[in-house]
């Protein structure tokens, strides 16, 4: 196998070989390279000097004076020291690295196909009322799952569509869980029941929903510290709202009796008048209307 690296300290081979000359340094350098290459150097003369392209006499001058200076002959084969050490701190690194390569490949190999496993186990059509309460009633919490399985197991018992985004969000929202202390398993449990719960109170359940951790009361709590979700959600705002427009429906229409929240209410109308036969007093053509009452501007 073609040895692709290896380590080169040029501080210390500088100071070890400062006394050489151009046509040395050379000569060395080119005998290190196929050393670290192909190891020990063939003893055989024609060979040493065409690694090192030495073709004049100064030059084969040259070869012969580092192969003293820096190599020791034996069995045929010249042997450097520290080229030695290096290649075998080489080679260690590499065998290193080749198990850990492939320790790493079966660990994958091992987790891919536990997920596509998983994948065939877990794809399911929803079930729908109930028989969607008795699953997760007889159904015990799931064991031992990656997040992402956990995630289709709750979305699956919360009939929610099964999409790319939902998955890792709720997958996202179970590591969170997890990483506060929870297991797997009471990560799973915890955020299933409060999103049931929010639920029934009338939250939309969507990924924003797991995304900003509103499974959890306290998340859901607003101003007033209800669970209740923000926006109109009590009678006496739908009877305002509701009365309000009916007095801009009057205004506009024509009408000087509209109906309200709580039956029909008389309104006096700019040109109308207000339903006794006297014309009321000229005013602006858009009265300011509050409470289904229309106040003309004086």
């Amino acid at each position: 196998m073609e040895n692709p690296w290896v380590a080169w300290f040029a501080g210390e081979y500088l100071n070890k070989t400062r006394h050489l000359t151009m046509g040395q340094h050379g000569a060395y350098s080119l005998l290190l390279w196929e050393y670290y290459i192909n190891g020990p150097i063939s003893a055989r003369a024609q060979q040493v000097l065409n690694i090192c392209s030495a073709h004049a006499q100064h030059e084969k001058d040259d070869v012969a004076f580092v192969l003293s200076e820096f190599f020791i002959l034996e069995d045929g084969f010249y042997h450097n020291a520290r080229a030695d050490a290096e290649i075998s701190k080489r080679d260690d690194i590499r065998n290193k690295r080749v198990k850990a390569g492939k320790a790493r490949h079966s660990t994958c190999s091992a987790h891919a196909e536990h997920m596509q496993t998983q994948s065939h186990i877990h794809i399911k059509a929803p079930l729908t009322g109930a028989a969607a309460r008795a699953r997760e009633e007889e159904s015990p919490s799931p064991e031992n799952l990656h997040p992402l399985n956990y995630a289709r197991e709750l979305l699956e018992d919360l009939n929610f569509p099964l999409t790319g985004d939902n998955m890792r969000t709720v997958a996202m929202s179970i590591e969170a869980e997890i990483k506060s202390g929870k297991t797997a398993v009471s990560a799973y449990e915890f955020i299933l029941a409060g999103t049931r719960d929010a639920k029934d109170e009338g939250w939309e359940i969507n990924r924003f929903f797991f995304a900003d951790a509103k499974y959890r009361p306290e998340n859901r709590r607003n101003s007033h510290g209800t669970n209740k979700p923000k926006g109109i959600n009590n009678s006496t705002q739908v009877k305002r709202a509701f009365n309000n427009i009916a007095a801009v429906a009057s205004v506009l229409g024509g009408s000087n009796r509209v109906a309200t929240a709580t039956g029909s209410a008389k309104v006096e109308h700019p040109r109308l008048g207000n339903g006794s036969g006297q014309k009321a007093r000229s005013s602006p053509a858009h009265p300011t209307v509050l409470d289904g009452k229309v106040k003309k501007d004086s």
